[in-house]
């Protein structure tokens, strides 16, 4: 009989919580701790945190969807989502799109809201509104039906977003030339 010959396996490292945490949250750890120390010495850039999210996206996303139903962790939104969510009101208010991509950083980076504007127009009033993660994935057909009982209806419901960091009169009151202070 011939002698089996043994491969060693590819061990899954255990992510840390706080880079499992930055990769549903894109959260850091607090300052001035261990963990994030330890997350900044550890933590990939975007190419290996990708090569990373690949690896392990569906694990981490199936634990998200248990206890988050109706909505996907941030790199999800980063690597996996195929458009940004629709705005319900406010449309005019949006960066305009030229270029297929145009704006994707900006929408992959914020859970899914499209690229707005950041000052308040003269004259109006609220906030634009975007369409629900829930419904979002629903619409796509990625809300499984287990997932989709889990859902209040309040669930679908638009969601407000405020991407206004000027009044326009704050902005008339920056000195001309002035550079902005963030």
């Amino acid at each position: 009989m011939p002698r089996r010959k043994w491969r060693a396996r590819a061990r899954r490292e255990e992510l840390s919580a706080a880079l499992v945490l930055y990769l549903t949250t894109a959260t850091l750890p607090p300052p001035d701790s261990e963990d994030l120390r330890m997350f900044l010495y550890t933590t990939p850039n975007s190419t290996s945190r990708a090569a990373l999210w690949l690896e392990r996206g569906v694990e981490i996303t199936s634990t998200w969807i248990r206890d988050n139903p109706g909505s996907r962790p941030w790199c999800w939104w980063m690597y996996d989502a195929s458009e940004p969510r629709r705005c319900l009101v406010g449309a005019e208010l949006l960066y305009p799109v030229h270029n297929p991509g145009d704006w994707d950083f900006v929408w992959r980076g914020h859970w899914g809201v499209p690229a707005f504007l950041q000052c308040r127009p003269l004259g109006y009033v609220g906030f634009p509104a975007v369409e629900s993660q829930a419904a979002y994935l629903d619409r796509l057909g990625l809300l499984a039906a287990e997932e989709r009982a889990a859902l209040g209806d309040d669930a679908f419901d638009p969601e407000d977003v405020n991407p206004f960091h000027l009044t326009a009169e704050e902005l008339a009151k920056v000195p001309r030339g002035a550079r902005r202070a963030d």
